[in-house]
């Protein structure tokens, strides 16, 4: 009788189908990241057109507000881009 590999649960796969389920997982992860990259850019954008209209209406307390929330997306994407390099070796 062959010895085979003991599974942990009845999902877990193996053979031919574990390098699909391994770039499943992957997709699914981009999936995820590409989304949230997303997600800060356009906050991103909104929160240059407030910081904008902030100035132009000069409310100093609100623009300082907004440009210390630019100031927060913009080290999250530069957290995003240094993540992304570090696990892909893609230089963003």
């Amino acid at each position: 009788m062959k010895k085979g590999k003991l599974k942990i649960s009845p999902f877990d796969v193996d053979g031919p189908f574990l390098k699909a389920k391994e770039r499943l997982l992957d997709f699914g992860e981009s999936m995820t990241f590409s989304s949230m990259v997303q997600a800060t850019i356009e906050e991103m954008r909104k929160c240059e057109e407030e910081y904008e209209l902030a100035i132009f209406m000069d409310d100093l307390e609100l623009a300082a507000k907004k440009k210390r929330q630019l100031e927060t997306l913009n080290r999250s994407l530069v957290f995003a881009a240094n993540l992304l390099e570090e696990e892909s070796g893609i230089s963003a």
